[in-house]
């Protein structure tokens, strides 16, 4: 389940609400983008006394603080299976086989992702562009953009 659902909710200001702390609170695996974009996760996870299974993104990327907080949302580093399944791995085998979201994530389709980038690189490389979100300069190069 994500947190941040509403796509009007700016991401980078984000406050948590008393129910994303208790649904941290009761969660086995949190997956976190790490590297400063989101440091309401740690702190709501440690004023908790449950632990569960934490991925922060930009850790397993090696990223550092201040990096670009977007660098897990490229085609190539998002189906790391390093992402996408080592959390997986650390729970319980019980519980790994019966986690609703175990076998979607392990065995993502990232089929119609790709076909999407490759109709918007066939009809726009090349061409001149800007940005107004750092996550672009994470998706420029396979769109073949120039910016």
């Amino acid at each position: 389940m994500s947190i941040i659902t509403n796509p009007n909710t700016d991401p980078h200001s984000y406050e948590p609400t008393a129910v994303d702390a208790r649904t941290l609170a009761t969660s086995q695996l949190v997956i976190e983008n790490g590297i400063g974009y989101d440091p309401w996760v740690p702190k709501l996870l440690s004023a908790d006394q449950a632990s569960p299974t934490v991925l922060d993104v930009g850790t397993i990327l090696g990223s550092h603080l201040g990096a670009n907080p977007h660098a897990g949302t490229t085609r190539a580093t998002s189906s790391e299976s390093s992402i996408r399944w080592a959390g997986f791995q650390s729970l319980e085998p019980t519980t790994r086989a019966t986690c609703p979201h175990a076998h979607p994530l392990r065995q993502c389709d990232l089929a119609p992702y790709d076909a999407q980038i490759a109709a918007i690189r066939s009809k726009y490389a090349g061409t001149p562009s800007v940005q107004s979100e750092s996550i672009f300069a994470m998706l420029a190069p396979a769109l073949g953009s120039i910016w």
